[in-house]
């Protein structure tokens, strides 16, 4: 385990880390929140008594926010619709310093939204507004695009996959390519649902544990121990850490 002193020498050096570059799925998370005291007599739901909403930065562009909180600075890139969520997640950048130059819109698609009406003691429901067509090729050349123009002024790249249809075989494998070749570090954050040799050549892989038995099972392997699979993952997919 690293050591507590260790930690804080790591987070007191983030604010010296050149922006970092995320790019893959976005969307906006908004919470309705209060108490439930009675069913509804038109249904046996329960009924809301709404006491407070807020909205924040979803998917990917949570990493970037999650890096702003941190004192790193970054540029997402991601796809958006031309609807009025859009607007509220644009906004929502602004609000936390985030340039929205690499954010593309899309007539095609709906702005990922998600509501989740919650209590003190449990999630009620969640309401999902998204778009998982992948994207066409206009929107990949504009990609590719935003990479070129932003890639000299970061020093990595966060790839974050949420399935959503941003993330395809092309962009993974465009993005390997060009980081191998520029010596830019590329961090994933894989789907489960993504073959996992879109990744290959990726110089850091984060899979949480169920991503992990996923992925080996997709190579072929039924391995169940961690650490097995972590070194069948490193080989297979060419990686450098995981």
């Amino acid at each position: 385990m690293i050591s507590e002193e260790r930690f804080k020498t790591i987070i007191a050096n983030f604010d010296k880390i050149k922006p970092i570059m995320v790019v893959g799925d976005v969307g906006v998370d908004k919470y309705t929140f209060g108490d439930v005291s009675r069913i509804s007599p038109e249904a046996p739901v329960p009924v809301l008594n709404v006491s407070k909403e807020w909205m924040k930065l979803g998917l990917a562009a949570n990493v970037s926010d999650n890096l702003s909180s941190l004192n790193v600075a970054s540029t997402l890139c991601g796809v958006i619709g031309e609807d009025s969520n859009a607007t509220i997640f644009e906004n929502l950048l602004e609000e936390i310093n985030v340039k929205t130059w690499g954010v593309i819109r899309d007539p095609s698609r709906m702005t990922t939204f998600k509501e989740r009406v919650v209590t003190e003691v449990q999630q009620i429901c969640r309401v999902d507004y998204e778009s998982n067509h992948t994207i066409d090729e206009d929107t990949y050349k504009r990609m590719e695009d935003r990479f070129l123009e932003f890639r000299d002024q970061h020093s990595a790249i966060i790839l974050e996959d949420y399935g959503k249809g941003f993330v395809d075989e092309r962009v993974c494998s465009y993005l390997t390519t060009h980081c191998n070749e520029l010596n830019i570090e590329l961090a994933v954050d894989p789907s489960r649902t993504t073959p996992p040799q879109w990744y290959r050549g990726a110089h850091l892989l984060k899979p949480n544990r169920l991503e992990s038995n996923l992925m080996a099972q997709a190579l072929g392997y039924n391995e169940k121990d961690i650490e097995t699979i972590a070194k069948l993952l490193i080989d297979k997919l060419e990686l450098k850490k995981i």
